[in-house]
């Protein structure tokens, strides 16, 4: 009977700590924006992808790609909000138009994804008719104002 209990015990032990790893190997990942989908130049950030309508409405359509994902959300000037699951592991959100350089460093997403390296970028955008090149007037996140 001691041998039983002992054996209890040592596979108790084990499947407690399979199940710890497991746990650990399906956490959550974050990512920070970096600065992809703009291209640098001498007067700031630009857009590597302008796509504008007759609306003359600034927007930035941000992409998070997390394959092993089924949820995300993105967190920037706008605050957090949920990502919109778009196939295949992406997820899509639309924001404002904001000052492109200010974004680096200042916008993160989160995913539930299992593994893998998501990334983050903005897959096009449109600068607001009247936003000019050094930042929107009123602007609370403009550095230039």
């Amino acid at each position: 009977m001691s041998r039983m209990r002992k054996a209890v015990g040592v596979c108790a032990l084990v499947l407690g700590a399979a199940l710890a790893m497991g746990t650990a190997a399906h956490a959550a990942v974050s990512v920070g924006y970096t600065g992809q989908g703009t291209m640098s130049t001498p007067d700031g950030r630009v857009l590597e992808s302008a796509q504008c309508d007759t609306s003359g409405d600034g927007y930035l359509l941000w992409v998070l790609t997390a394959t092993k994902g089924t949820s995300a959300t993105i967190s920037g000037p706008w605050g957090t909000a949920e990502m919109t699951q778009s196939g295949g592991g992406a997820f899509k959100f639309t924001s404002d138009f904001y000052d492109l350089d200010a974004l680096v460093g200042t916008v993160s997403a989160w995913s539930d994804q299992t593994g893998g390296n998501p990334q983050l970028v903005i897959s096009h955008g449109c600068e607001d008719d009247d936003y000019p090149s050094s930042g929107a007037p009123d602007d609370p996140y403009n550095p230039y104002d």
